[in-house]
């Protein structure tokens, strides 16, 4: 068998380069950033407890205010008549449907379908309030994945989830769920984490760009009025 020429020789880094070599470069063809081997807590269980302090924070806060037991806000009128006819707006009775243009469907069928299963008392509401707590909290967790996707360090990231975990911006839709804005936060966090990994990517291939961009149509669904 003959030598290799040298200068493919020079090409092929050695075992202890490879090693060597920035995490970013090693990551950079599947697009993730892992974090580092040393890091003082892994992703999961940074991701777990700012989500669960979240979660437990406006639990806690629904509760106690007892805010489910308040009448139902004019926005609801959509969700209660989806719960009645599995209709998502009916143009002719606006005083029965509320405004019908400020909501966008796929909250109006969330909470629709909590009214129709927890009926259209406190329980409906309960059930439908405690529903959007777990999507408001989940922002906490996808804060977390979102610092360490942009190659901040653990700290950093577990410091942004907290803050985001205790902190509550809106009450009516942090709490009572009366909007779609937490679940349009977290559609939007969500697609940016999925445009950088595809960023980081040496190529991308027309399925992959064809999902992506159908991903940001069906985020319309879910966009803040």
């Amino acid at each position: 068998m003959g030598m290799l020429p040298s200068d493919l020789i020079l090409q092929m880094p050695s075992r202890q380069s490879r090693a060597a070599m920035p995490q970013a470069s090693k990551l950079h063809m599947n697009g993730r950033l892992e974090q580092p081997a040393g890091a003082w807590i892994t992703r999961r269980k940074m991701i777990l407890v700012c989500f669960g302090l979240a979660l437990a924070v406006r639990l806690t806060a629904l509760l106690v205010s007892g805010a489910y037991r308040a009448p139902q806000p004019m926005e609801n009128m959509n969700a209660i008549r989806f719960a009645r006819t599995g209709e998502i707006a009916y143009p002719f009775k606006v005083l029965d449907t509320g405004r019908t243009s400020v909501l966008n469907p796929l909250y109006i069928v969330i909470a629709g379908s909590c009214y129709r299963l927890g009926g259209e008392g406190q329980g409906g509401e309960l059930l439908k309030d405690s529903l959007g707590i777990v999507i408001s909290s989940l922002r906490a967790a996808l804060m977390v994945w979102m610092a360490l996707e942009l190659g901040l360090d653990a700290s950093t990231a577990f410091a942004a989830g907290m803050a985001s975990a205790i902190s509550i911006t809106s009450a009516g839709s942090e709490l009572r769920f009366i909007s779609e804005q937490p679940l349009a936060c977290d559609m939007l966090i969500l697609l940016s984490i999925w445009g950088l990994r595809l960023v980081r990517r040496t190529s991308i291939g027309n399925l992959q760009a064809l999902a992506y961009g159908a991903a940001w149509g069906v985020a319309l669904l879910t966009g803040a009025r």
